[in-house]
C-alpha cells in the first residue's frame, strides 16, 4: 500500500467514526446542534472513502476522470456543510434556514453538479504522480479551467465559514479557537491540493490531511464535553440521591411528628371524655356531701364529721386532677391577657425553688429585650414550675458528675416568637424516651414517684396558647427545654372571664323580693336531684328535668322561669341545641342561661363554652359559685 493510499484509508476511517459518533450524540437532548457538524464530518468521510476507492481500484484514465468529477461535487458538498454549521439554525431544518443561506447552498451545489456532469474537468491526459521520497505512483488528471470555476465558489464558502469561526473565537465561544486553528491547516492543505492537482508542484494529495485537521478539533471538543457532562451528571446524580435521602428523612420525621400529634390529640379527647364521665357522679357526690354536712351540723359525732370532711376533701382532689387533665383537651378559659414572659419566669423560679430538691441552684438569667406574649399568666407559670422542678430533679440525680443547677432565661427567638428556656445539668434523656415525652405517664422517675403528667399537662397548656414545647439535648449535657409562644404584637380583644354574665336587658331584671325560679336540666338523675335539693335549700324554686326536650316543653312563653341551668353533653338534644331552641321561643330566658359541665367532648361543644353570651360553671359544681351566678342573673346590681 502506498503512502497516499494509507493516508486516505486512515482519514476515511477516522472521519467516518467522527461522523457516526457526532450523529449519535446529536440525537441526545442538549446536543442537537451537533447534527450540522456531523454533516461536515460525513462529507469529509465521503471524500476520503472515494480516495480509498480511487487508489485501490480505479487507477485507469477513465476511472481517474470519474473520480475528479465526483470529488469536485464532494468538495462543494463539504463547503455547503460548513455554511450550515456556521450559519444554520437549531434544530436543523431547511425551512428554518435563512433565505440567503439556502440560496448560497443551492447555487454552490447546483454549479458543482452542472460542471461535473456537462463540462470537461480534466486538462489533458492522465499523468503519474511520482514523488521520489514517497514513491506514490498514482494516476491523476490536471484540472481544467471549468474545474477551477467550480472550486472558486467552494473556496469562497470555506473562507466565509472560516471568518465565522474566527468571530466565535473572538466572542469567547469554548473550542472555537481550536476549530479556527484546524480550519487554517485545512485551507492551507486545500490550496496545496489545488496546486498539486493542477500539476504545478509534485507531492501527495493533502485533502485527506486537511479533513483530519478540521474534524479532529471538533471531535476532541465533543469528547471533552461528553466527559464534562458525564462528570456533571454524576455530580447531579449524587446531589439528587442526597436530596432524595434528605427529603425522605424529612418526610419520615414529619410522619412521625404527625402520628405523635394525632396520638396526643386522641389522648386529649380521651381525657375530655374521662373528665366528663368522672365529673357527673362527682357532682352529685359532692352536692350530697355538702347537704349531709349542713344537715348534720352540730348533731354529728366527731367520727362522722371527720368522715364527711375527708370525703369532701377527696372530691376536691379528684376534681383538681380531672381539671388538670381537661386542660389538655381544650383551651384555657377566657382569661388571656398580655403577659411579660420574664415576669412569668421569675414567679415560676420563686415557686419552684420551694419545691425543688435541696442543693440545686436555680438561676434566672437576665439579658436582652424581654418579649411579651398573650395568654393565661397563671397557667404559663404552672408550665414554668413544672419544667424547673423537672430540671432540678434531673440535676440532683447527676450531682456526682456536675454541680446541680438549673438556668432559666427568656429571649425572643430568631422567628420573633417569645421563648422561655430551662436548661439543667442532668444526664439528659434516652432517645427512645425523648420521642415520647409529653405523653401521659411517660416518666424517667417512676421509681421516685413521678407520675408523668407534668409535661403532658404543660404541652396541653401550650397547645391551647398556640405555642409549643421543644425538648433538646443541652450543649454541655443535660436537657434544654424551650417554651415557645407567639409574641404579643397588638392589643388583644377584651374577653369575659369564666363566671361573668353578659349584659342584661331591662326586661330580665327581677325585683329584690321575687322568689327566683330555676329551670334545671341534667340527663343524670342523681346529679339533677342533688343540685335541685341544694338549690332549694338556698330558697330557690327548682323545676328539674333529665331531658332537654321535656325541659323545652315546660318553658311556655318564657315567664315561668327566671334562669336556666343546663348540662352541656346530653343524649338526644345537647346543651348547644337546647340553647338554640330556647333562643327561638324565649329569647329573654336564653339570655339568663348558665351551663354546668364536666367538659365538652366535641369541637362544637367546646366552642359553645367560649361564647361571650354563655356563663360556664365547671363540674363538680361549686354550689356557692352557682348560687352567686343565679343571683347575678335574677337580681343584678342596679
Amino acid at each position: 500500500m502506498t503512502a497516499q493510499s494509507a493516508l486516505a484509508l486512515v482519514a476515511a476511517t477516522l472521519n467516518t467514526a467522527a461522523a457516526v459518533t457526532l450523529f449519535a450524540l446529536s440525537r441526545a437532548r442538549g446536543w442537537r446542534h451537533l447534527v450540522a457538524f456531523a454533516l461536515v464530518a460525513a462529507s469529509a468521510a465521503l471524500y476520503s472513502i472515494v480516495d480509498v476507492l480511487s487508489n485501490a481500484w480505479l487507477q485507469t484514465p477513465t476511472g481517474v476522470a470519474l473520480i475528479l468529477r465526483v470529488q469536485l461535487v464532494n468538495s462543494a458538498l463539504h463547503a455547503a456543510a460548513w455554511l450550515v454549521y456556521s450559519f444554520g439554525t437549531s434544530p436543523l431544518s431547511w425551512r428554518t434556514m435563512p433565505r440567503a443561506l439556502r440560496f448560497a447552498i443551492a447555487g454552490l451545489l447546483g454549479t458543482a453538479l452542472l460542471i461535473a456532469v456537462a463540462a470537461p474537468v480534466a486538462n489533458g491526459p492522465a499523468r503519474t504522480l511520482d514523488v521520489p521520497s514517497l514513491g506514490t505512483g498514482l494516476l491523476f488528471q490536471p484540472m481544467s479551467a471549468w474545474a477551477l470555476v467550480t472550486l472558486v465558489p467552494t473556496f469562497a464558502a470555506l473562507l466565509v465559514a472560516f471568518v465565522a469561526q474566527l468571530r466565535r473565537w473572538r466572542a469567547g465561544v469554548p473550542g472555537a479557537g481550536y476549530v479556527s486553528l484546524g480550519f487554517t491547516v485545512f485551507l492551507a492543505c486545500s490550496i496545496a491540493e489545488a496546486f498539486i492537482a493542477a500539476g504545478v508542484i509534485p507531492f501527495i494529495f493533502l485533502a485527506d490531511v486537511a479533513f483530519l485537521a478540521i474534524i479532529a478539533p471538533v471531535a476532541t471538543q465533543s469528547i471533552t464535553r461528553v466527559r464534562r457532562d458525564a462528570d456533571l451528571l454524576a455530580e447531579l446524580s449524587d446531589q439528587l440521591a442526597h436530596t432524595v435521602e434528605q427529603r425522605t428523612a424529612e418526610r419520615d420525621d414529619a410522619e412521625s411528628r404527625l402520628v405523635h400529634q394525632e396520638r396526643l390529640a386522641a389522648l386529649g379527647r380521651l381525657a375530655a371524655g374521662v373528665g366528663h364521665e368522672v365529673n357527673n357522679p362527682l357532682a352529685y357526690v359532692g352536692a350530697n356531701l355538702e347537704l349531709l354536712s349542713e344537715e348534720l351540723t352540730g348533731h354529728a359525732s366527731p367520727t362522722v364529721a371527720r368522715a364527711i370532711a375527708d370525703a369532701s376533701d377527696g372530691v376536691r382532689r379528684i376534681r383538681d386532677v380531672v381539671t388538670t387533665l381537661r386542660t389538655y383537651a381544650q383551651p384555657p378559659s377566657d382569661s388571656f391577657a398580655v403577659v411579660e414572659l420574664v415576669e412569668v419566669a421569675r414567679v415560676a423560679v420563686r415557686i419552684a425553688q420551694t419545691a425543688a430538691p435541696v442543693g440545686v441552684a436555680v438561676h434566672m438569667m437576665d439579658g436582652g429585650d424581654p418579649p411579651r406574649a398573650y395568654g393565661d399568666a397563671g397557667r404559663l407559670v404552672q408550665v414554668g414550675v413544672n419544667l424547673i422542678v423537672n430540671g432540678a430533679q434531673a440535676a440532683i440525680a447527676n450531682r456526682a458528675t456536675r454541680p446541680p443547677a438549673v438556668h432559666v432565661s427568656v429571649a425572643q427567638g430568631p422567628d420573633g416568637w417569645a421563648e422561655l428556656h430551662v436548661v439543667d445539668s442532668g444526664l439528659g434523656f434516652d432517645p427512645t424516651v425523648l420521642a415520647r415525652l409529653g405523653e401521659p405517664y411517660v416518666t424517667t422517675r417512676a421509681a421516685d414517684g413521678g407520675s408523668g403528667l407534668g409535661l403532658f399537662v404543660s404541652r396541653g397548656i401550650l397547645d391551647a396558647h398556640g405555642g409549643a414545647l421543644v425538648v433538646l439535648p443541652g450543649l454541655d449535657g443535660g436537657t434544654r427545654v424551650s417554651v415557645r409562644l407567639p409574641a404579643y404584637r397588638a392589643a388583644p380583644p377584651t374577653s369575659r372571664r369564666e363566671g361573668e354574665l353578659p349584659p342584661l336587658r331591662e326586661g330580665q331584671r327581677r325585683a329584690a323580693g321575687h322568689r327566683r325560679r330555676v329551670l334545671l336540666v341534667d340527663d343524670e338523675p342523681m346529679v339533677a336531684d342533688a343540685l335541685a335539693r341544694a338549690l332549694r335549700r338556698h330558697g330557690l324554686e327548682v323545676d328539674a328535668h333529665t331531658s332537654a326536650t321535656d325541659a323545652l316543653a315546660s318553658v311556655g312563653d318564657g315567664t315561668r322561669h327566671d334562669v336556666v341551668v343546663t348540662d352541656l353533653m346530653m343524649p338526644g338534644m345537647d346543651g348547644v341545641a337546647f340553647a338554640a331552641a330556647l333562643r327561638a321561643i324565649a329569647p329573654a330566658l336564653r339570655a339568663s342561661l348558665i351551663v354546668v359541665t364536666g367538659g365538652g367532648t366535641t369541637e362544637a361543644a367546646i366552642a359553645f363554652t367560649h361564647r361571650d353570651d354563655v356563663v360556664v360553671i365547671p363540674k363538680p359544681v361549686d354550689l356557692s359559685r352557682l348560687v352567686a351566678a343565679i343571683g347575678e342573673v335574677t337580681h343584678p346590681a342596679s
